[in-house]
């Protein structure tokens, strides 16, 4: 990996955690009503898991990309081929699908 893609992938790692420490101050400050304090105890899996999920979809996706350097990500099933940039999109989208579903399992439906 050379000085650049180790750039860039910090700077990808501080832009997620900056946006995300930032979107909780926000949300904390405007979470004062009792019913948004009940939906945030009902449903904060969906609301903090799913966008935590996301965020670490794309970092695995973005660490992955920059591992691999200059080379394209290549996927192959049987005959169906994807190379180019649909292969990092297609690692963030089973990353993501992955990790929805462990919080599914793992989370309680009610609580």
């Amino acid at each position: 990996m050379d000085a650049f893609s180790f750039a860039a992938l910090l700077i990808a790692l501080l832009v997620v955690f900056l946006a995300s420490i930032a979107g909780i101050v926000v949300w904390i400050a405007n979470f004062r009503a009792p019913w948004q304090i009940d939906m945030l105890k009902n449903h904060y899996a969906a609301i903090v898991g799913l966008p935590a999920a996301a965020a670490g979809s794309f970092v695995l996706s973005i660490l992955a990309r920059q591992i691999s350097g200059d080379k394209s990500m290549k996927v192959s099933i049987g005959t169906f081929n994807i190379e180019g940039p649909a292969g990092p999109v297609l690692l963030w989208v089973v990353c993501f699908l992955a990790m929805a579903f462990a919080i599914r399992i793992v989370w309680p439906l009610k609580p």
